[in-house]
């Protein structure tokens, strides 16, 4: 009889927690986006380190149950419920099973212990889970919980999350993930005030534009596997010049700060 009931108390509030996120999801909290139609969510339900609880359809590289742990449960820690799940190792990996026509994401993220720009959080796009296309990165994680918006790519179908943590003691938690389709008014939050950068695709130069003129600017390009292949600094201006003329064709990321905040965008160059 105990067990009877402790398992319907289980259930009851799995089922909570899932009212709870669509009601979170449809009032649109936290969020820019209106009117979507959900395609994809994992919010980590009954999740303990163990990759047999993992969230069906979903990979993830990192799982464990006593050491450093996978997940977080402390409060603040999550996202509407506990758990969340921890990117606490080098190279942690989560990958989602495949989606269509979505065009936009949305997921909790929160950095824990001290910030370091040394360790830098990817998320990337793919049509066939095979080549990831880089959509944005975040080298600053603030330990102060954000919801993250991002518009993705067209034929975009898999999305995959990607620590890397060259210098240990800092981690990253993230929940809530979900994926949407015919969202209106979106606006990323990783792309703010940096308002445009053209051409794009670029052969030798492309052009960032701001909203406003800036004092302190620090420009710099990744290459898709993460690798700093660029860094520009200026200010007060509200638009940089980029010479992108002596590096190969492919996909980057082009990360600018100020001394506020920080904002990215995906950049091609093709000749």
């Amino acid at each position: 009889m105990y067990l009877f009931l402790f398992v319907l108390l289980i259930r009851f509030k799995n089922f909570m927690k899932k009212i709870l996120l669509a009601l979170f999801l449809s009032f649109g909290l936290h969020s820019t986006v209106s009117a979507q139609t959900i395609l994809l969510q994992n919010d980590f339900t009954g999740y303990n380190g163990l990759a047999s609880t993992m969230t069906a359809g979903w990979y993830a590289s990192f799982h464990d149950t006593s050491l450093v742990k996978s997940f977080y449960t402390s409060s603040g820690f999550y996202g509407m419920s506990a758990p969340a799940y921890k990117f606490g190792l080098d190279s942690t990996t989560l990958i989602s099973p495949m989606f269509s026509g979505a065009d936009s994401l949305r997921f909790y993220m929160k950095g824990n212990g001290t910030p370091n720009s040394d360790n830098i959080f990817y998320v990337y796009t793919s049509n066939d889970s095979s080549t990831w296309n880089l959509l944005a990165t975040y080298d600053t994680i603030a330990p102060a919980a954000a919801i993250v918006t991002l518009a993705l790519p067209m034929n975009s179908k898999y999305l995959r999350f990607y620590y890397s943590k060259p210098t240990q003691g800092y981690n990253v938690g993230i929940d809530d993930i979900v994926v949407f389709a015919n969202t209106t008014g979106i606006q990323s939050n990783s792309n703010s005030w940096l308002k445009d950068i053209y051409p794009n695709p670029a052969s030798s130069k492309t052009v960032l534009t701001f909203d406003q003129v800036l004092s302190k600017i620090d420009i710099s390009v990744y290459s898709i596997l993460g690798n700093k292949v660029l860094q520009v600094n200026t200010g007060n201006t509200n638009r940089v010049t980029l010479d992108v003329a002596a590096l190969p064709q492919g996909i980057y990321m082009v990360k600018v700060k100020n001394d506020k905040s920080s904002s990215s965008r995906k950049l091609v160059i093709k000749r």
